[in-house]
C-alpha cells in the first residue's frame, strides 16, 4: 500500500526595495484562505483603446465573471496597486501592476485532515488523503492541501514538491 506524501518547502523571498526577483513589486495583499491575489501588469496599448483602469479590466475579466462584476469589484476597492484601492476612472499607465483576489467557487469541504510527517524550518512533509487535490485549480481551490498547509500552518511561501512511497 502507498502513501500520497506531499512536501513543501518553505520558500523564504528575497526582496530589495519592495521587489522580487522578475516579478515586480510585492503583492500589498496578503493571501486569503492559502491562495495568492491574482497579479496583473498592464500590458501594452498600440492602438490606445483602454484610456481607464476600468476598460482593460473590463475587456479583459468581463466575458468570464461579467462586465458587473468587474464594475462592482472596482467599487469595492478590490483592485489594488502599490498605492491602495485602484479607481476605474484612473488613466491606463502601461506596465502597472495591480492585484486582487478572484472570487472562490463554493466547495464541499474534505472531511479528513492533512496528516504533518515531518517539519523543520526548511520542509514539511505531508500525507494527505488521495481525493484531495494538491494544487489549486478548476474546481478546487481553497480545499487542496496546498492551501491547507499554507494557511492552518502558518507558512504563506510554501510550495508543494509530490511523490509517491511505496
Amino acid at each position: 500500500m502507498s502513501a500520497r506524501i506531499m512536501s513543501a518547502r518553505v520558500r523564504t523571498a528575497t526582496r530589495r526595495s519592495g521587489e522580487t526577483q522578475d516579478q515586480g513589486p510585492a503583492s500589498p495583499l496578503p493571501q486569503r484562505d492559502g491562495i495568492d491575489p491574482v497579479r496583473v501588469r498592464l500590458p501594452e496599448d498600440p492602438d490606445g483603446a483602454w484610456a481607464t483602469v476600468r476598460d482593460h479590466l473590463v475587456e479583459r475579466y468581463g466575458a468570464a465573471v461579467g462586465a458587473g462584476r468587474v464594475e462592482e469589484m472596482l467599487r469595492e476597492g478590490r483592485f489594488v496597486g502599490t498605492d491602495g484601492p485602484v479607481g476605474g476612472d484612473e488613466p491606463y499607465a502601461v506596465g502597472r501592476w495591480i492585484w486582487f483576489h478572484r472570487d472562490f467557487p463554493p466547495e464541499t469541504p474534505v472531511p479528513f485532515a492533512v496528516g504533518v510527517v515531518y517539519r523543520d524550518e526548511r520542509i514539511v512533509v505531508a500525507d494527505k488523503p488521495h481525493f484531495l487535490a494538491t494544487m489549486p485549480r478548476g474546481r478546487h481551490v481553497t480545499e487542496t492541501a496546498t492551501a491547507r498547509l499554507r494557511r492552518d500552518l502558518g507558512l504563506p511561501a510554501s510550495s508543494p514538491r509530490t511523490g509517491s512511497t511505496g
